[in-house]
């Protein structure tokens, strides 16, 4: 609790307090545990008091990062851009519907199924289709 909470009582949970305070009257282990948490607090208030940024720089601050991030949404990284939005971007988001239009406009016409006779001998051997017709 001394981590979380400090040294000081009137910060902790009003249900620990008074266990709190029995502990430390009891044992030395505890006052010196709370010594040590109120040496901490002490020097954190310090540091609280003495490091004041004044509200000029704070805003400079601020403006360069924005500044910065502007510029950083205006540059295209390919490298940081995942996959898919990259293959989706207008040049090759149209060389793909392209494609993919080819394909179906080609599965439609072209009839299915496989050649039938010579013709298929010789699509599938590169030979005369007379030599080949005696085997299939």
């Amino acid at each position: 609790m001394l981590e979380t909470f400090g040294a000081d009582f009137h910060r902790w949970p009003a249900d620990r307090i008074a266990a709190a305070e029995a502990l430390c009257a009891a044992s030395a282990t505890a006052r010196a545990a709370r010594e040590r948490a109120a040496r901490l607090d002490a020097l954190l208030a310090e540091d609280r008091a003495a490091e004041t940024v004044p509200p000029a720089r704070i805003q400079a601050i601020t403006d360069a990062a924005l500044v910065r991030i502007a510029a950083q949404d205006r540059e295209l990284d390919v490298d940081a851009i995942p996959i898919w939005q990259w293959l989706f971007t207008r040049p090759v988001g149209a060389v793909i519907a392209t494609a993919m239009l080819a394909g179906i406009v080609l599965g439609l016409l072209v009839p299915a199924g496989p050649p039938q006779g010579a013709l298929a001998a010789s699509a599938l051997f590169g030979t005369g289709a007379r030599s080949l017709v005696g085997i299939l």
